[in-house]
């Protein structure tokens, strides 16, 4: 059970890093923070086999290390989420949102956003009156899951064994419905249309990360449903 207990927490914190340089321009201290994880996540891909996956958390870590120059990727935000830059695939700007990628109109704050709103209020939680973008851009959605990943733990600690099944079941279904289905166009998206290999890579590795979670939830539920029955 402890070690449920330290990579819930672990997935917390991953969820929450990785999502935040699609919502805000990094800084050396965001990316002192992030590279901390490296090392984590090139296990993490070890252990699940993925060989592209840890391909690609080498590849994030020396473009930390190589150094980046903060102005070049405020430059790097802007040109690829504020509306500079148009991408191929959607035939519209790099935005970091659902409904852009999922809906039939390719417009923000469509039926996936619909979606995702509504799963939000069924738990309680709201955005934060400082986060302007809607409801299913990733950052949001990879919150989200940093959120059922801390409770999650908090259900463990005090032993309610049915309560952490339904969790698992939920963080199962929101990444199967959901991230799963629209975070690699969104990487590809980047991979694309970035002239840095922090971006190339940190959207490659979130890719990366979301698939080795979503199996490693799956065979979690499964095991922790057998020992209860």
């Amino acid at each position: 059970m402890n070690t449920l207990l330290q990579y819930m927490r672990l997935r917390a914190d991953l969820y929450n890093i990785l999502s935040a340089p699609f919502n805000v321009e990094f800084k050396e201290p965001d990316l002192a923070r992030l590279k901390k994880y490296v090392a984590v996540m090139s296990e993490m891909a070890k252990e699940n086999g993925d060989s592209s996956f840890a391909a690609d958390v080498s590849g994030l870590g020396k473009s930390i290390e190589n150094g980046m120059d903060e102005s070049r990727i405020a430059g790097e935000f802007a040109k690829l989420f504020l509306g500079v830059n148009k991408a191929s695939h959607t035939g519209h700007t790099v935005t970091p949102h659902e409904s852009v990628y999922m809906s039939e109109s390719r417009l923000v704050m469509q039926e996936p956003w619909e979606n995702v709103y509504e799963i939000y209020y069924k738990h309680g939680i709201g955005k934060n009156k400082e986060f302007k973008e809607p409801e299913d851009h990733v950052t949001a959605e990879m919150s989200f899951m940093a959120f059922l990943s801390r409770q999650c733990v908090e259900f463990a600690e005090i032993g309610k064994t049915e309560e952490l099944i339904e969790n698992l079941e939920t963080q199962k279904l929101f990444l199967d419905k959901h991230l799963c289905k629209w975070i690699p166009k969104l990487a590809e998206d980047v991979v694309k249309n970035t002239s840095l290999e922090f971006y190339k890579y940190l959207s490659l590795v979130v890719q990366g990360f979301i698939k080795a979670d979503f199996e490693y939830i799956c065979q979690l539920k499964e095991e922790l449903s057998e020992i209860t029955c």
